[in-house]
């Protein structure tokens, strides 16, 4: 079977589930879970245009609605959120505000408005006097501890991890397990050496794999790789905790990435190996190693089988189909590649290495203008940044020569 008959069984199922989802909410009484649910749908499937129509549909139906669904209109105004819709929030967000049994859910989302409004607002003068109020209100410490950590998710989110420290240190102080969240605080600002010293005293009383997994986490997640110092306490850490933990697949994974973001792709491969033994329906292991081997012109076909198997597990989702297109790129089979990288970069926000393939599919294809067009999309999305392959970067260096860009 081809590639593009693959794509053509994907695209009849996900046809078929569209229709069955149009059809529940197309009905004059339609359940606004199931206007949600095609939303949701659409919106995966990054069919933009139609998203936002149906988000139309949902407002319509809630205001006809005799009585208000916090949930409902949460999910809503998350919609909206997602689909740059910010315009549209105001009245949904004073309701949920008015009805919501949850004071930090409304809070939140208004944060998130407030912050893609203008991305300098003093978003604490948003949550500082209603998080006061919020903690004096509280019932029990129990509430109080949900508080803490919901204004340090708030924080987070909005990108202010200065602002979420000083929460989650507080959500450390009543309950010391929870000092996962101080350590993303500080890694997000750079204070590794302070990350790394917490997750030490943490491992000294808990010797489970979880202090090496939090910091591993940590560092992926705030690209916070750097030859110092701070660093090799880092390392040590971790390698102990592999030797420990040699088969825990979240351990593995983690520092797997890790190892990408620095370059060590041998080890990375290794790890990624483990990874699926110890769970061999782990799509993001089988997606990272099919990227890694197909770097190789000899591990190619293995990495095809790999990606195939990442596909039946976890579905039509652009990541794995921008994989797939990349390997048949690399194979020279550029044709077969051009339909699954098209999909991959139909959402307005798809990753720039995505626009970055289907521009090589399209320069094999003798398509030199849409070449050039998808390469300069790449470009502008700031593809330089991304972490990219040996093959992308030489790659790139070829397609920049040959269009001139």
């Amino acid at each position: 079977m081809t590639a593009s008959d693959e794509s053509s069984i994907i695209q009849d199922r996900q046809d078929r589930a569209k229709r069955q989802l149009i059809t529940l909410a197309e009905l004059a009484d339609a359940d606004p879970a199931h206007i949600a649910a095609l939303i949701q749908f659409l919106i995966r499937h990054h069919e933009s245009a139609l998203a936002d129509s149906w988000i139309a549909a949902l407002e319509s139906r809630l205001e006809s609605l005799p009585k208000d669904d916090a949930n409902t209109v949460a999910l809503l105004i998350q919609f909206q959120v997602q689909r740059g819709l910010i315009d549209r929030t105001g009245p949904w967000l004073k309701k949920l505000e008015e009805i919501d049994s949850s004071p930090i859910r409304p809070l939140g989302l208004r944060a998130q408005v407030t912050y893609l409004h203008n991305p300098d607002a003093a978003i604490e003068s948003l949550v500082e006097p209603k998080a006061e109020v919020l903690i004096g209100r509280a019932m029990d410490h129990k509430e109080k501890l949900q508080l803490y950590r919901g204004f340090g998710d708030i924080y987070m989110v909005v990108r202010k991890p200065a602002a979420a420290e000083k929460w989650y240190r507080r959500l450390q102080e009543e309950d010391e397990k929870q000092y996962a969240t101080v350590v993303s605080a500080l890694a997000r600002q750079g204070r590794l050496k302070e990350a790394i010293e917490l997750c030490e005293e943490t491992a000294k009383k808990d010797e489970s794999v979880r202090p090496a997994l939090v910091l591993v986490t940590a560092l992926v997640d705030a690209a916070s790789i750097a030859a110092t110092v701070e660093y090799q306490r880092a390392e040590a850490i971790i390698s102990t905790a592999l030797r420990k933990f040699d088969s825990d697949p979240n351990l593995l994974y983690a520092v797997a990435l890790l190892r990408i973001i620095e370059g060590r792709n041998s080890e990375a491969t290794d790890l990624l190996r483990k990874t699926i033994v110890a769970n061999p329906r782990s799509v993001p292991a089988l997606n990272n190693l099919a990227m890694l081997l197909a770097d190789r012109p000899s591990d190619r076909a293995e990495a095809l089988k790999l990606i195939n198997q990442a596909i039946d597990v976890g579905g039509k989702d652009p990541g794995l189909l921008d994989t797939k297109g990349a390997i048949l790129v690399y194979s020279g089979r550029s044709r077969e590649a051009l339909p699954l990288l098209e999909t991959a970069t139909r959402d307005p926000q798809a990753d720039p290495r995505h626009h970055f393939h289907l521009a090589l599919a399209y320069r094999d294809q003798g398509m030199i203008e849409q070449a050039k067009s998808q390469l300069k999309t790449a470009l502008g999305r700031r593809l330089a940044s991304q972490v990219l392959t040996a093959t992308d970067i030489k790659l790139l260096d070829d397609l920049r020569s040959a269009l001139k860009l």
